[in-house]
């Protein structure tokens, strides 16, 4: 049973990971400085994925006070449309490098000391 449920967090890290990894690269080699929400759920996914398997990833999580909302409707006309969300791109990237770097020095694939040496 023991074996099993390391297995199941095993896979649940990798496949987060996975996840995380293709996201940051892909926030990378994006130029828009806002994101529509697709990139924030599947960002949010991971973490939840992760959370499940019994990470603390709450401090990754980008608030909602962070979000820009906007509303495809006209003021002129009086009309209303559907309320669209971004998140700040550079917010997002940082999030997703946090974690994925998190991860990386936690399995000992980072070999960066920490501090300042000469």
């Amino acid at each position: 049973m023991r074996e099993e449920r390391v297995s199941q967090i095993d896979q649940a890290d990798a496949l987060a990971y996975s996840r995380l990894v293709s996201l940051r690269d892909t926030l990378s080699a994006n130029t828009d400085p806002n994101l529509g929400e697709a990139y924030l759920t599947e960002f949010h996914g991971a973490l939840d994925r992760l959370q499940e398997a019994g990470f603390e990833v709450a401090e990754f999580r980008v608030p909602s006070s962070a979000l820009h909302h906007s509303s495809g409707g006209s003021y002129i006309l009086g009309t209303k449309g559907p309320v669209t969300v971004y998140v700040p791109r550079a917010l997002l990237l940082a999030k997703c490098g946090a974690v994925v770097g998190y991860f990386e020095m936690s399995a000992g694939e980072s070999k960066r000391p920490i501090g300042f040496r000469q």
